[in-house]
C-alpha cells in the first residue's frame, strides 16, 4: 500500500505515476496534507507534525508492514514527517519530475513537471 501524503489526490496524478505506484504497491490510499499557516514557528509546527504522524501511524497499521509514505507538501513539515516515520521503521517516498518551461508571448513562465519516478528517502 502506498498511503500518498500530498495535496494532490492520486486521481489527479498521470497515467504513468498511477501505474508506477499501482505496480510497486499495490494500492493508493489518499491523506490530504494539512494546511500549514506560513506564519507558524517550527516550534508551533511540530505538535502539529506530531499529530499527523499519529494519524500516519494509524492509517497505517489498517494495511501492514509493508506501507510506504508519499510526502510531499510544505517543506519543514515534510522534513520532520518523513524524519519521523523513518525513525519509527517505516519507507517513504518522494515523486522526481522533470520540470518543462515554455514562455507565452508576454513573457509569463510556464513550468509543467512532469513525473519520472519515485525515490526512496
Amino acid at each position: 500500500m502506498l498511503i500518498n501524503v500530498s495535496n494532490h489526490p492520486h486521481e489527479q496524478w498521470g497515467k504513468v505515476q498511477k501505474q508506477n505506484a499501482i505496480k510497486h504497491w499495490g494500492a493508493i490510499k489518499d491523506i490530504a496534507f494539512p494546511s500549514i499557516n506560513p506564519e507558524l514557528s517550527r516550534e508551533e509546527l511540530l505538535p502539529m507534525v506530531e499529530d499527523f504522524f499519529n494519524q500516519c501511524q494509524i492509517e497505517a497499521l489498517k494495511y501492514g508492514p509493508d506501507t510506504v509514505f508519499h510526502v510531499t507538501g510544505e517543506h519543514v513539515f515534510c522534513f520532520h514527517l518523513v524524519g519521523r516515520l523513518l525513525q519509527s521503521g517505516y519507507s517513504v517516498v518522494a515523486s522526481t519530475t522533470e520540470r518543462i518551461i515554455s514562455y507565452q508571448a508576454d513573457g509569463a513562465k510556464i513550468s509543467r513537471f512532469q513525473f519520472v519516478r519515485f525515490r526512496y528517502y
